[in-house]
């Protein structure tokens, strides 16, 4: 074998050779083209409910229809330390950097507890209130196993408004905020406990049954969004913005308005 020969079998043997694996894949869904919301139920058969569901979320919050007494979410928070935030294409997400560990917040609801899984936010906001939108939105996702084993989901969903104060809550995530899709960094601290008291102990929400916000929108899960709107300094929406950019779901239609004071409401 010649030197020539030699080289193009080295040379083509680099080029055929598999690279090292790269987390390089995209979002099965977005906000804007062709996989923007109004799409998505045409992207996978296991995202049909984004177009065929009859409880789907956000909507529009009439509070004279949220004015009468419902069940509300019992809490219990506590600080956690060294979590992860992740960015995920269409969000950031934060949570436990190993999976199997469990962040120490929790919800009860009618005797029933659910645990935290992440939490991840939204500009502008996708819930509205007598037709307002707000600046930001936090979702705390939570879950719990029935008798059957199957997942039932609640989210506490938090609104958030531009304001000249800081919201101290967010002052070690808005820092700490990966500008890229994979990107991953550690928050040394995240004091739930604050959060908490500034949601006064989630003593007033907005209540309703409807789905996930994202794909595959899956319907059954318990809203409760905290009526006391959040401020959020202009520097902290500013990072938030450049981080996840639009990632709002467009509000969705109440097909279930005429039964909503009796079975729609917790």
């Amino acid at each position: 074998m010649n030197y020539f020969t030699f080289t193009f079998i080295v040379l083509l043997f680099i080029v055929l050779a598999p690279s090292p694996s790269v987390e390089t894949s995209e979002p099965a869904f977005g906000y804007s083209g062709k996989k923007a919301p109004q799409f998505w139920g045409n992207l996978s058969k296991e995202f049909a409910l984004c177009s065929t569901g009859k409880k789907q979320s956000p909507i529009d919050i009439p509070k004279h229809e949220f004015a009468r007494k419902s069940t509300r979410p019992i809490p219990s928070f506590a600080n956690a330390r060294d979590l992860e935030i992740f960015h995920n294409g269409n969000t950031v997400e934060i949570g436990t950097e190993n999976e199997e560990e469990e962040l120490p917040v929790r919800i009860t609801i009618r005797g029933k507890e659910y645990q935290m899984l992440q939490m991840h936010f939204h500009t502008p906001s996708e819930h509205r209130v007598d037709g307002k939108h707000f600046d930001a939105e936090g979702h705390m996702v939570f879950s719990r196993k029935d008798r059957y084993n199957n997942t039932k989901i609640a989210v506490v969903a938090i609104l958030f408004e531009m304001s000249d104060y800081e919201n101290e809550f967010l002052v070690p995530i808005t820092k700490t905020l990966p500008m890229k899709i994979h990107d991953k960094k550690k928050i040394e601290k995240v004091e739930f406990k604050q959060l908490l008291c500034d949601l006064k102990e989630l003593k007033q929400t907005y209540n309703y049954v409807g789905s996930l916000t994202t794909p595959p929108c899956s319907e059954g899960v318990k809203w409760y969004i905290n009526r006391k709107v959040q401020p959020i300094s202009f520097y902290q929406f500013k990072q938030l913005r450049e981080s996840i950019g639009f990632n709002a779901r467009f509000t969705q239609l109440r097909y279930f308005a005429r039964e909503f004071g009796r079975r729609g409401v917790l």
